[in-house]
């Protein structure tokens, strides 16, 4: 079914939802998990001028470092000896890494924002799903729907 799966990951609780399905079964053996974190321009544009290589190297780093602890706790080894780490436009890097490694799905997870704070951040997840040329699976964040859902 899968081959080639990309899973763009933040450092949030939507990475937890990603592994446990992997773990569960959703990518078949033999298949390759390619994951990938994008690093917003944004994160370096704030440093001293003069430093901002540096300071794209040591967010490269934790980012490397993050993305590999994530691929070891799926038990999963990419192709690539690092995990694949980008800076820019979220939305676009992501489109950009399923075009290059010829994913056949991409497994992305949404942190449900609504209202204003949507408007002013949009919703990568929305706009990977309206844009990329392979299917797209949608994860949301875990917690938020099982709050609202105890309330009731």
């Amino acid at each position: 079914m899968w081959k080639r799966i990309l899973i763009p990951v933040d450092g949030t609780g939507i990475d937890a939802n990603v592994t446990s399905l992997i773990a569960g079964g959703l990518a078949p053996k033999g298949s390759t998990l390619v994951l990938l974190h994008v690093i917003p321009s944004e994160a370096v544009a704030g440093a001293a001028p003069g430093r901002s290589l540096e300071v794209s190297r040591k967010i490269a780093r934790g980012a490397q470092s993050y993305v590999a602890g994530v691929a070891r706790k799926i038990g999963v080894r990419g192709r690539k000896a690092s995990p694949m780490v980008a800076f820019g436009d979220p939305v676009r890097q992501i489109l950009l890494a399923a075009r290059k490694e010829k994913a056949d799905l991409v497994l992305v997870g949404t942190h449900r924002r609504k209202g204003l704070d949507r408007w002013l951040t949009g919703s990568v997840a929305d706009e990977v799903a309206r844009k990329a040329k392979c299917p797209v699976l949608v994860l949301h964040s875990p917690g938020k729907r099982s709050a609202s859902r105890r309330r009731s």
